[in-house]
């Protein structure tokens, strides 16, 4: 009978701790750059592994704004994001090897957007910063894509529908982003087809958080590891990348697809001259 009753505890309160989707999120974002490091771009796994990591940014940034709403300290979390920011970008540039701020600036330059988003009542400065502020996230890990989900998540907080929407709205943007992307590079159809794929991460994130999550306090320094680690596996969604060997030709970068070299430049410069021919 005991059994019984809490089987039924179990059927009734089903669900996931915040703490277990940011697991989740750590363990997406680890294969998208094991992917990126151990598996060749022409695989077939190697698109379905990358895509898999974009579940982890929106997750961020939907926590970050919970993390904003019910912390006890602000001034305390914003300091720490950017301590963990500061220690982690050397370590960052050193992997990566090029020069943007990484995840924890992004997210500590988000943090700021909420801040004035609740604390500046002057309708034009509040804009103003807001503004200045997304377009400061244009040097970072997840440049403009992470503000903008920050603020349609701020913009949702405490209404399921309305954050439904959001994530529709997030997987929708990623994806054309990502379809402008591959349209450089292949036909609009297929271009299409991956783009649609890409943002499967994203609408994971948005029925994970929204069917399964269930919310439990807990301390927040057992959670900054996570976010320190995320930090180093985060890589940037997008950036431009221009081929030497192919003048006026611009593509845009994101984590599953890797920079062209001189051979591949210098035969899309071949390709493009034998179109005109």
């Amino acid at each position: 009978m005991e059994n019984k009753e809490k089987a039924m505890v179990v059927r009734q309160n089903p669900g996931i701790s915040r703490d277990a989707i940011k697991y989740i999120a750590m363990l997406t974002m680890f294969i998208n750059h094991a992917a990126n490091a151990l598996v060749p771009a022409e695989s077939p796994w190697f698109e379905v592994l990358t895509d898999i990591g974009y579940f982890t940014a929106v997750t961020m940034c939907f926590f970050l704004v919970e993390g904003y709403q019910y912390t006890h300290s602000r001034k305390n979390y914003a300091l720490r994001l950017l301590i963990f920011a500061l220690i982690s970008q050397v370590p960052y540039v050193m992997a990566l090897q090029f020069g943007m701020l990484n995840m924890l600036f992004t997210l500590f330059f988000c943090f700021l957007i909420l801040h004035v988003r609740h604390r500046v009542s002057n309708g034009f400065a509040r804009n103003l910063l807001v503004v200045l502020l997304v377009f400061v996230t244009l040097f970072c890990d997840w440049s403009l894509l992470a503000a903008i989900y920050t603020i349609l998540f701020d913009r949702a907080a405490g209404d399921k529908r309305k954050q439904a929407v959001s994530f529709g709205i997030a997987a929708l943007l990623f994806g054309l982003l990502n379809w402008m992307s591959y349209a450089l590079q292949m036909a609009p159809l297929p271009a299409l087809e991956h783009a649609l794929v890409s943002c499967l991460g994203i609408v994971a994130s948005g029925i994970v958080i929204l069917r399964f999550y269930i919310w439990k306090e807990g301390k927040a320094e057992r959670a900054l590891f996570q976010v320190v680690l995320l930090c180093f596996l985060s890589g940037p969604p997008f950036r431009p990348v221009a081929c030497a060997a192919g003048p006026g030709n611009l593509s845009l970068r994101f984590p599953s697809h890797r920079e062209p070299d001189e051979a591949e430049c210098a035969e899309n410069a071949r390709k493009e001259r034998l179109k005109k021919v």
